[in-house]
């Protein structure tokens, strides 16, 4: 049995060995196999109003725990659409970055393929 239980329906229930709890509400053992299916299912048909107060507490814990999108770096592509032709040449430069946002310059030679 994981010494850190992360669900919220835990706040409800102490557990008592691997597959069984006991609600803190009504006292009674309810088995849970390691998951908390059971759990929750006991108070939405048993504590309807406890129930709706973990619903509550479900939606705030989601809500914290959205993270904001991550910054992907840009594609070769992408960087290279920035870049600009030397007049008169067959140079290009764009500056590039990675991961780290480390800045380089890209000189590439245009030929004819």
């Amino acid at each position: 049995m994981a010494d850190r239980k992360r669900s919220v329906v835990w706040c409800y229930f102490s557990p008592l060995d691997k597959v069984t709890a006991r609600c803190q509400v009504c006292d009674k053992k309810v088995s849970h196999s390691s998951n908390t299916s059971n759990l929750f299912k006991h108070l939405k048909t048993t504590h309807a109003e406890s129930y709706s107060e973990l619903e509550k507490r479900q939606a705030a814990v989601n809500v914290q725990s959205m993270a904001p999108p991550a910054v992907r770096q840009k594609t070769i592509q992408e960087s290279l659409q920035k870049g600009q032709v030397y007049p008169g040449t067959d140079s290009y430069l764009c500056q590039c970055s990675d991961k780290d946002n480390k800045y380089w310059n890209l000189n590439l030679i245009l030929t004819d393929t």
